[in-house]
């Protein structure tokens, strides 16, 4: 059975791309537009990881964060933030989030995150 991925982007044309992207490459990917519909999404369908954007509409992405850490199912779900936001801008947001190789800067180098994305979870 191939992990599930859940994409909680507000950029639709990024979202296509990182869902093709990781879908040939075996994952299950699943995507959501905002905040809310990501916590959504996440609470139905129990990713194997998520990757998040900071600045979206309907809550932000330390609001996702918060959410997911409180949640006793997806509490240890792995996160790995994407952003067009420095690395420094970033932690202020989400300051409790685990940053090592869970961050990556748009544009995103797509081979980077898939071999943080292995890391994190397998095929």
């Amino acid at each position: 059975m191939a992990k599930k991925v859940l994409v909680v982007d507000d950029d639709p044309v990024f979202c296509v791309a990182l869902r093709e992207f990781l879908t040939q490459a075996g994952y299950e990917v699943l995507t959501a537009c905002d905040a809310y519909s990501g916590v959504s999404a996440a609470v139905a369908n129990k990713p194997d990881l998520i990757l998040l954007d900071i600045m979206m509409p309907a809550g932000s992405g330390g609001d996702v964060y918060a959410r997911l850490r409180g949640n006793a199912i997806l509490g240890s779900t792995p996160v790995i933030v994407l952003s067009a936001l420095q690395k420094q801008q970033a932690q202020q947001r989400i300051p409790e989030a685990s940053w090592a190789g869970r961050y990556f800067q748009k544009p995103v180098d797509f081979d980077a995150l898939l071999k943080s994305v292995a890391k994190l979870i397998g095929r």
